[in-house]
């Protein structure tokens, strides 16, 4: 809480990988998620997580959002193919490495 309020921090960004493997009071951490994001919009919420029904239905809740979804595996493997293609074409030019 102390982060979350602090208004020193211009901005701030939480991190909460794998919420869907939270065993315990996951209902309780979306509704704080849902609760502080609407209140300190400065304060920026990133959560991955597989597309759960309940875990979505929670977080549509939320105020300001911005869903991916990357659990298309043949998109997100392409994306990431295209993504190395171009830095190692812009490193070689950039270096005059041959290609």
């Amino acid at each position: 809480m102390n982060v979350v309020k602090d208004v020193s921090l211009l901005r701030t960004y939480l991190i909460i990988d794998a919420l869907d493997e939270c065993i315990n009071d996951v209902s309780q951490l979306l509704d704080f998620i849902v609760k502080m994001s609407s209140l300190y919009p400065r304060v920026k919420w990133i959560v991955s997580s597989r597309n759960w029904p309940s875990i979505e239905e929670r977080l549509n809740t939320a105020t300001h959002k911005l869903c991916l979804c990357l659990e298309n595996e043949e998109s997100v493997s392409t994306a990431v193919s295209l993504y190395i293609k171009h830095k190692v074409d812009q490193l070689a030019q950039e270096k005059n490495y041959e290609r």
